[in-house]
Protein backbone atom coordinates (compact mmCIF):
# COMPACT_ATOMS: atom_id res chain seq x y z
CA UNK A 1 0.00 0.00 0.00
CA UNK A 2 1.50 3.60 -1.01
CA UNK A 3 1.59 6.50 1.23
CA UNK A 4 -0.72 9.61 -0.73
CA UNK A 5 0.54 10.11 -3.75
CA UNK A 6 2.49 6.94 -4.98
CA UNK A 7 0.95 3.97 -6.91
CA UNK A 8 -0.81 1.19 -5.33
CA UNK A 9 0.22 -1.59 -7.26
CA UNK A 10 -0.35 -4.83 -4.96
CA UNK A 11 1.43 -7.22 -8.14
CA UNK A 12 4.44 -5.52 -7.97
CA UNK A 13 4.76 -5.34 -4.53
CA UNK A 14 4.71 -9.10 -4.53
CA UNK A 15 7.43 -9.02 -7.01
CA UNK A 16 9.38 -6.64 -5.34
CA UNK A 17 9.14 -9.25 -2.05
CA UNK A 18 9.80 -12.06 -4.53
CA UNK A 19 13.26 -10.83 -6.34
CA UNK A 20 13.84 -10.35 -2.52
CA UNK A 21 13.23 -14.18 -1.31
CA UNK A 22 15.12 -15.05 -4.78
CA UNK A 23 17.37 -18.07 -4.40
CA UNK A 24 19.64 -17.29 -7.12
CA UNK A 25 20.59 -15.33 -10.07
CA UNK A 26 18.51 -16.59 -13.04
CA UNK A 27 14.80 -16.68 -10.75
CA UNK A 28 16.30 -12.90 -9.43
CA UNK A 29 16.65 -11.70 -13.63
CA UNK A 30 13.48 -13.41 -14.28
CA UNK A 31 11.54 -11.37 -11.49
CA UNK A 32 13.12 -7.94 -12.60
CA UNK A 33 12.40 -8.29 -15.94
CA UNK A 34 8.38 -9.07 -15.06
CA UNK A 35 8.72 -6.00 -12.94
CA UNK A 36 9.88 -3.90 -15.52
CA UNK A 37 6.57 -4.78 -17.63
CA UNK A 38 4.21 -4.43 -15.31
CA UNK A 39 5.71 -1.09 -14.23
CA UNK A 40 5.59 0.24 -17.91
CA UNK A 41 2.25 -1.13 -18.17
CA UNK A 42 1.01 0.36 -15.18
CA UNK A 43 3.22 3.62 -15.53
CA UNK A 44 3.91 3.92 -11.96
CA UNK A 45 5.35 6.71 -12.36
CA UNK A 46 6.04 9.93 -15.28
CA UNK A 47 9.84 11.40 -15.71
CA UNK A 48 8.87 15.57 -15.61
CA UNK A 49 12.31 16.51 -16.49
CA UNK A 50 15.86 16.37 -16.05
CA UNK A 51 18.66 18.01 -13.83
CA UNK A 52 22.11 17.90 -15.61
CA UNK A 53 25.05 19.96 -13.90
CA UNK A 54 27.88 21.14 -15.86
CA UNK A 55 31.29 21.16 -14.19
CA UNK A 56 34.98 22.56 -15.72
CA UNK A 57 37.95 22.32 -13.65
CA UNK A 58 41.03 22.85 -14.22
CA UNK A 59 43.59 20.34 -15.54
CA UNK A 60 45.94 20.97 -12.00
CA UNK A 61 42.88 19.97 -9.66
CA UNK A 62 43.37 16.25 -7.68
CA UNK A 63 41.36 14.52 -5.63
CA UNK A 64 37.69 15.65 -6.71
CA UNK A 65 34.67 13.12 -5.76
CA UNK A 66 33.50 12.31 -9.51
CA UNK A 67 29.50 12.67 -9.81
CA UNK A 68 28.05 15.68 -8.26
CA UNK A 69 30.27 19.10 -7.99
CA UNK A 70 31.59 18.42 -4.77
CA UNK A 71 34.47 20.48 -3.77
CA UNK A 72 36.06 18.75 -0.54
CA UNK A 73 39.28 17.05 -0.10
CA UNK A 74 40.15 18.83 -3.83
CA UNK A 75 43.12 20.08 -3.72
CA UNK A 76 46.46 21.15 -6.28
CA UNK A 77 48.70 18.89 -7.67
CA UNK A 78 52.62 19.54 -7.05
Amino acid sequence: MGLFGWPKVPRLEELRNAWFDAEDHATRRAVAAEMQVLAIDEVTYVPLGSYRSYTALRSDLTDRVTGLPLYWGIRRSS
